[in-house]
C-alpha cells in the first residue's frame, strides 16, 4: 500500500526551512539531538580504502582472473597510523573490498578477511592496532551484488529478473561517459528468496570479527525490483520496505553503523553517513539547496564526496564540504596503485595515493576546523546562488560563508571573494581567505 501526505506551510514556516521542520519530524529527528556535536567545530576525517580487486590479469601468456592485493591489512595500519602521526584527528575508516567473498565477488553470505590481504590474523592485529589510536574502523559489507557463482548457472536461480523473466544484469560506466562499459564485468543483484537466506548468514558472520563497527555503502542505495517468483513479485516500494528492516538489523549489530547516501527515513539510524551530494536535487527558483544535509543535521554525522575524487578538483571539494557543513572524506591508496586500478570499477581513483595527499588532509582540516569555529556552527539552514559558481552558504545562528569556485575574483554586493576561496561573515565582521 501506497500513501502520500501533504503538509500546508503558513506563515514563518513557508519556506524551505519550514519544510526541513516537517521532514525532520517526518523521520523522527528532534531539533535537540546532536545539537552538541553539530556546533562542535572539529571535523572527522572519514577514509575510504581498498582492500583488493579481481582482475583479468595475463599469467604465463595466458589471460585469466585473478585476485591482487591493494591495500593490505598491514599496509592499511601502517597508512593510517601515519596520517594519526601527522597529527590528523577524529579518524574514521572504511574498509572496501576486503573480504573472501567480496574480492572473490561471490554471493555475499559471510564476512572472513581475505587471505590475499593477509588473512584473520594480521587484520586482527588491524582493528587492534586502530583501536589503540582511537581510530574507528567501519568494514564494508555488500548484501547485493555478485558476479561469480558457486555452481554452473546459479545466476538462473539468485539473480534479479524484469518484468520480461530476463535476468539484470548491471554494468558500470565509462569514466565521463554516460554509457555502460561492457568491458568491464558486469554484477547480478541477489533476488528476494536468496536474500532471505544469505542476510541472516552476514550477520552472524559479522558479528564474529573483532572489530564492532560495520558499513553498508549500497544498503539504502539499491532498489531493485524483483520478478523471478511470478506468484510473490516484489516491487520497488516493498524493496524499500525489505531495505529498511535490513538497516535495522545492521544498526542493531554494529556499535557503529555507516551508510552511503542512503533513503529515508530508514537511513537516519545510520551514525555516519558519507558520500552525500553538495545538492539533494531539490531546486528553489533556479539554485539548489542542501535538503538532506538539513535535514539530518545535528542528528547524524555526514560527509560530503570524497574531495579528492571531485570533478572539479581538490579544492573545489574541500569548498563543497564547508559549504554543507559537513566531515571530510578522501579516498585513500598505497602509493604505485594505479596500474591495479586500471580497467576496474576504481580507475577513477586518481589523486588518491598516500605521499600524495597525506599532508593535504590534514591541512585541509586544519583550515576547516577553523571555518567552523569562526561560524560558530555547523548547522545549515540554506543556500542562494547570486551569480554561477558563487554561493551564499547559511548557517545556524547567524553565520554566512560566501565561497568562489571561479578561478578569478569576484565581488558580490560590495564584497570581494577571492578565486577558490571564501568570506566568513559573523556579526557584522567579513574574514576572508586567502588574504
Amino acid at each position: 500500500q501506497i500513501e502520500n501526505k501533504y503538509y500546508f506551510l503558513s506563515g514563518n514556516d513557508a519556506d524551505i526551512n519550514g519544510m526541513v521542520k516537517v521532514y525532520r519530524s517526518h523521520i523522527g529527528v528532534s531539533e535537540e539531538t546532536g545539537e552538541d556535536y553539530m556546533y562542535s567545530a572539529d571535523p572527522e576525517v572519514t577514509l575510504a580504502l581498498i582492500g583488493g580487486i579481481r582482475k583479468k590479469v595475463s599469467f604465463l601468456g595466458l589471460p585469466g582472473m585473478r585476485n591482487l592485493p591493494v591495500t593490505s591489512f598491514k599496509t592499511a595500519s601502517e597508512m593510517i597510523m601515519g596520517l594519526s602521526d601527522l597529527g590528523i584527528e577524529n579518524i574514521n575508516v572504511r574498509y572496501l573490498q576486503w573480504s573472501r567473498s567480496l574480492i572473490d565477488s561471490k554471493i555475499p553470505s559471510g564476512a572472513d578477511p581475505h587471505r590475499v590481504l593477509g588473512g584473520s590474523r594480521d587484520y586482527r592485529e588491524l582493528v587492534e592496532n586502530l583501536e589503540q589510536g582511537g581510530i574507528a574502523l567501519f568494514p564494508d559489507l555488500d548484501p547485493f551484488h555478485f558476479t561469480k557463482t558457486n555452481f554452473p548457472f546459479q545466476q538462473f536461480f539468485s539473480a534479479t529478473r524484469n518484468l520480461n523473466g530476463q535476468i539484470n544484469k548491471y554494468y558500470p560506466y565509462t569514466i565521463n561517459l554516460f554509457n555502460k562499459d561492457y568491458g568491464k564485468p558486469f554484477q547480478y543483484i541477489l533476488n528476494a528468496a536468496a536474500l532471505s537466506r544469505t542476510w541472516p548468514k552476514l550477520l552472524n558472520s559479522a558479528d564474529k570479527l573483532p572489530s564492532e563497527n560495520l558499513s553498508f555503502s549500497s544498503l539504502g542505495q539499491v532498489l531493485s525490483a524483483d520478478y523471478s517468483d511470478k506468484q510473490s513479485p516484489m516491487e520497488v516500494w516493498q524493496a524499500y520496505d525489505r531495505d529498511s528492516g535490513m538497516i535495522f538489523d545492521a544498526s542493531d549489530r554494529a556499535d557503529q553503523l555507516m551508510l552511503s547516501f542512503p533513503n529515508l527515513p530508514a537511513g537516519a539510524i545510520a551514525d555516519i553517513i558519507t558520500e552525500v551530494p553538495d545538492s539533494s536535487g531539490f531546486d528553489m527558483t533556479g539554485y539548489s539547496v542542501p535538503f538532506y544535509q538539513m535535514v539530518i543535521s545535528g542528528r547524524i554525522k555526514y560527509t560530503g564526496e570524497a574531495v579528492n575524487l571531485s570533478p572539479g578538483g581538490t579544492r573545489s571539494g574541500f569548498l563543497r564540504t564547508a559549504a554543507s557543513g559537513g566531515d571530510l572524506y578522501y579516498a585513500l591508496t598505497p602509493d604505485d596503485t594505479s596500474d591495479k586500478l586500471n580497467d576496474t570499477e576504481y580507475a577513477d581513483w586518481i589523486s588518491t595515493s598516500y605521499s600524495d595527499i597525506s599532508v593535504l588532509i590534514k591541512q585541509q582540516q586544519e583550515e576547516l576546523k577553523t571555518i567552523y569555529s569562526k561560524l560558530g556552527s555547523r548547522i545549515p539552514e540554506g543556500r542562494e546562488e547570486p551569480e554561477p559558481q558563487i554561493w551564499k552558504c547559511f548557517f545556524k545562528g547567524g553565520g554566512e560563508l560566501w565561497i568562489n569556485f571561479r578561478g578569478d575574483d569576484v565581488m558580490i554586493e560590495g564584497t570581494l571573494i577571492p578565486a577558490k576561496g571564501y568570506v566568513i561573515k559573523k556579526g557584522g565582521a567579513d574574514e576572508t581567505y586567502p588574504e
